[in-house]
């Protein structure tokens, strides 16, 4: 089998405390997924991403204002939580950072998305279980279906929302989801993605009204 060279290949003395072994994703999906694999991160070439949703920084040299040089040191970024209860990760491109999802990353680089479907799903329905075998790519109703249909999440079909526009402008209010969901020709459980900010329906959002 041919390995390619990997942080874990490297001598001693320039290993960042990564000890994964590389293998090609087919032979990963075939049985050997215990084992971790890494692949550089796609739009951040400093950068590569395990399959186990570990983030490595390479090794680089950082050009300052001042001419200076400074070595950045390889090591593994630390994953947070965010407010949305999906794990973050800081990382840079041009000098510019950008705290990224950990999951969407993995997905961009691991899994392919011949239908060029827009969001991720974690099978599981846990949001920081960031492994390559938890995620896959989806459509916004396949998203919504998964959440009522296998997670047992319940729309809250009763409850008043309003809606605005992407200026933030009040256009309606229904007594109900599903009149809103009716009235824009969608489905109940979009609605409530919507309100929950997971999905964007047409320029709309919509926002319960709390009693």
């Amino acid at each position: 089998m041919n390995l390619q060279k990997t942080p874990a290949m490297l001598p001693e003395t320039e290993r960042s405390g990564v000890v994964s072994a590389w293998i090609p994703f087919d032979k990963a999906k075939a049985g050997l997924n215990n084992m971790e694999i890494w692949k550089d991160v796609k739009g951040f070439p400093d950068y590569s991403i395990s399959n186990k949703g570990r983030v490595f920084s390479k090794e680089r040299f950082i050009y300052l204002s001042d001419g200076r040089i400074r070595i950045q040191k390889k090591r593994i970024l630390k994953i947070f939580n965010r407010a949305n209860g999906y794990s973050g990760v800081s990382i840079y491109n041009n000098k510019i950072g950008k705290c990224q999802n950990v999951h969407r990353l993995l997905a961009l680089t691991f899994i392919p998305n011949t239908d060029n479907k827009p969001q991720i799903n974690h099978k599981n329905g846990i949001k920081d279980d960031n492994r390559v075998e938890n995620l896959e790519w989806v459509s916004a109703s396949e998203n919504a279906l998964h959440s009522f249909r296998i997670l047992g999440q319940k729309p809250s079909n009763r409850r008043a929302v309003e809606q605005y526009n992407s200026n933030g402008k009040l256009l309606n209010i229904f007594d109900s989801i599903t009149n809103a969901a009716k009235f824009i020709n969608k489905s109940d459980s979009l609605v409530c993605m919507n309100c929950r900010n997971q999905i964007n329906i047409a320029g709309y959002k919509f926002k319960y009204i709390e009693k």
